[in-house]
């Protein structure tokens, strides 16, 4: 009897796990502002992890959020990709909470050729290490993007929480408008940019981001599962030996 409960808790478990993994099927890496990584400046706007403003005056503390450790979580079976997470306007030390969401996936070779994506897995984001020539042109990339922006309570900042879409600028070589790229100087490293189109005369109305990508991919619920269910067998091996 006890037998026959154990076999039929780790076929729940299994029946969990099935659908879990095919629900939950999610790549999970973590960003961080690309000064506050490499611990030094000079790397253009965004440097910090997020650059709102005019697109001119780069440096000045309330054009920029810091960025320490923002999750970025990457659809397996369509390729769409959501960052997350709490940032720290350099000007006041607000927290702010910010949500980007990214679709039509594309990859882009080393030759410039780009090709539209259905899939991605966390293998295609290692090969990318593996695979690059050294530069910074081979790598995904999304066409689609919005950016919407969570003030704390109180805060009297005119920047606009909302309206944020993606900013493609072809003639900088930018063909869309987010890249996860290999730098062999960096590492695995991501680019963003933004615009507000309904406040295009105002100071705030360009937004930039730059920063290094944790490779190291956080445990999946799917993983987990799976990881409960190996346990479960070897515990119900035992039992029957016994």
């Amino acid at each position: 009897m006890k037998h026959n409960r154990l076999i039929v808790s780790l076929a729940v478990l299994l029946a969990s796990f099935t659908i879990t993994s095919s629900a939950q099927a999610v790549i999970n890496l973590n960003v961080m502002g690309r000064a506050i990584a490499e611990g030094s400046t000079g790397f253009g706007f965004g440097e910090y992890g997020l650059y709102l403003g005019d697109g001119q005056t780069q440096g000045h503390s309330v054009y920029n959020w810091r960025w320490d450790n923002m999750n970025m979580a990457i659809n397996e079976a369509n390729g769409n990709a959501q960052i997350t997470g709490n940032m720290t306007r350099l000007y006041n030390d607000e927290i702010w909470g910010v949500t980007i969401d990214m679709s039509g996936l594309q990859w882009k070779d080393i030759h410039g050729n780009r090709s539209n994506r259905s899939s991605i897995s966390m293998q295609d984001i290692l090969n990318l290490k593996n695979n690059a020539d050294g530069g910074t042109s081979y790598g995904f990339e999304w066409q689609n993007m919005s950016m919407s922006l969570t003030k704390p309570i109180g805060s009297t900042s005119v920047v606009p929480a909302e309206g944020w879409i993606g900013n493609a600028m072809a003639n900088l070589g930018h063909v869309n408008v987010a890249e996860l790229h290999y730098d062999s100087a960096r590492g695995l490293t991501w680019e963003s940019w933004y615009q507000n189109p309904s406040h295009g005369n105002q100071w705030y109305h360009f937004g930039d981001t730059k920063g290094d990508v944790d490779m190291n991919p956080i445990p999946e619920p799917a993983t987990m599962m799976l990881l409960g269910l190996g346990l479960g067998a070897v515990g119900l091996r035992k039992k029957l030996r016994g």
